[in-house]
């Protein structure tokens, strides 16, 4: 169906209000990573301070997934104490 046939029968259905902009975000994530493997993602990279690709193979994950995660928790860059940490070796 064309746009203008939708717009004509939002319009027709709902009024002036339906004609209104709507958020193209999606309603349901059905397919989304789960919130427990999600934590699990979080607590390996602040325990272990390791990226994507080394997280990934361990929770049997791909990095993708594992890196769109910690952005999501905007843990994705390895900060400069995280660095010193593994430099002093603890």
């Amino acid at each position: 169906m064309a746009p203008q046939g939708r717009h004509h029968l939002r319009w027709r259905s709902k009024g002036d209000s339906g004609l209104l902009d709507r958020s193209s975000r999606p309603r349901k994530t059905p397919l989304g990573t789960a919130a427990a493997t999600e934590a699990h993602v979080c607590r390996q990279q602040q325990d272990r301070k390791l990226g994507p690709a080394r997280i990934g193979p361990t929770l049997g994950l791909p990095a993708s997934t594992v890196h769109r995660t910690l952005t999501r928790h905007v843990r994705n860059r390895l900060t400069s104490v995280h660095l010193l940490r593994q430099r002093r070796g603890s």
